[in-house]
Parts: structure tokens; sequence; C-alpha cells
């Protein structure tokens, strides 16, 4: 027998708004969450460095901050670190004056005391001191969208990103003459002119997300 099925006028109204709800709420889920881009306010961060120490990205406010993201044991990184690269970008940054440099470790392949505990002795190793923000669940690198270790972002006073990408044209860092993308960003933010270029493609490791 086919049931016949009538809905009161009140019931179906009950139906469509809940419909229309549940609707709403599947949109709200999939919403993809915000990522860093060029022109854009950075998204927000606020995370403790490897000494117990909070950094809120709100707090740097009129100062240029550059993010680099970390981890000692990706090659490319200890690269970077070995041929001087980051040394240079520090050493022109306080030339510069107003530009705060902090690294990012968002590895989850180790404990988050081994990501603590390793950083101070590969700074000191290579004779730079900066802060290494833990992020060990991701969070911070997946608003981001950091993909790659080194992979830089420089945000203006304003908090806007204004590059994104590669310290610097050469993933050996040894190359005579090679550019450094990052000195040129913060440097012509302090300028007050365009970055040029705004955006290259990062090389390094894969940042080690969980999942």
């Amino acid at each position: 027998m086919r049931a016949n099925l009538r809905f009161t006028k009140p019931l179906a109204t009950v139906l469509a708004a809940a419909l229309a709800v549940a609707f709403v709420a599947s949109a709200v889920a999939i919403t993809p969450m915000r990522r860093a881009r060029v022109g854009e306010p950075a998204p927000p961060l606020k995370l403790v460095d490897v000494t117990g120490k909070t950094h809120d990205l709100a707090d740097y406010k009129g100062k240029t901050v550059v993010l680099q993201w970390f981890n000692p044991e990706c090659p490319f990184v200890v690269g970077a670190y070995r041929e001087g690269v980051v040394k240079a970008t520090l050493e022109a940054a306080k030339k510069t004056g107003n530009v705060v440099f902090l690294a990012v470790d968002s590895s989850a392949n180790r404990t988050e005391e081994v990501v603590k505990n390793r950083a101070p002795g590969f700074l000191e190793k290579y004779g730079v001191e900066h802060p290494v923000l833990v992020d060990h669940d991701g969070t911070v690198g997946k608003a981001y969208d950091a993909r790659t270790t080194p992979q830089v972002f420089v945000i203006d006073g304003k908090g806007i990103v204004r590059y994104i990408g590669a310290p610097t044209d050469d993933p050996s860092c040894r190359r005579a003459g090679m550019t450094n993308h990052v000195i040129t960003a913060f440097q012509q933010v302090a300028e007050g002119k365009a970055v040029t270029p705004d955006t290259t493609r990062p090389w390094g490791c894969s940042v080690k997300y969980d999942g």
C-alpha cells in the first residue's frame, strides 16, 4: 500500500526551517580556514618559544615581522644557517631597524620536549640568536599554509603580509651573488616601496604536520 504523506502547513514550515539550518551548518563546516595571502592581514599568531616566553603577533604592531618555518633536522634549514644566510638576515634586520625575526617549529614528528630542547644547541652551533616558537599541533602553520622549512613570511607594521616564499633564490645558499629575498623584502617595506618579488616558490623540506 502506498503511503499517502501530507504535512500540515505549520509542520512543513518547521521542516523547511530545519533543512535551512542544516544547510547553513554544513556550509560553515566546510568553509576553508583563512590562509596567509600577500596584501591581506596575517592570520593571528600567539605561541610560546622554547624559553617559555609568549609571542603575540598583535604585540609587534608597528614592526616588520619575519616568520621563518624551522626544523633543525632539515638539510635545507641546516644549509641556510651553515652558509650564513640567517646570520646575514639577522644582521641586516638589526641595521634596518624595527624588524623582528621569529622562527616557528611546527614539527609533529618529534615530541614537544624534543622540539624545545633541540633548538638552543642548534642556534648556538651557528652563532645566531632568535626566538624559536613551538607550534606542535600545527595550528599556526596550517593557518599560514606553511609548506616547507625554511619558508618565510614577511609582515609589515600594519599586520599585512608583504612577502611569502623562499629565503633566497638558491636552495644551496652557496651561489655567489644570490638574492636574499627576505632582506630585500624588509628593506623595501622600510623604504615604503612595493615588495618585489612579493612571492617566490618555497624550497626545502615539507613541514611535518600531524595528519
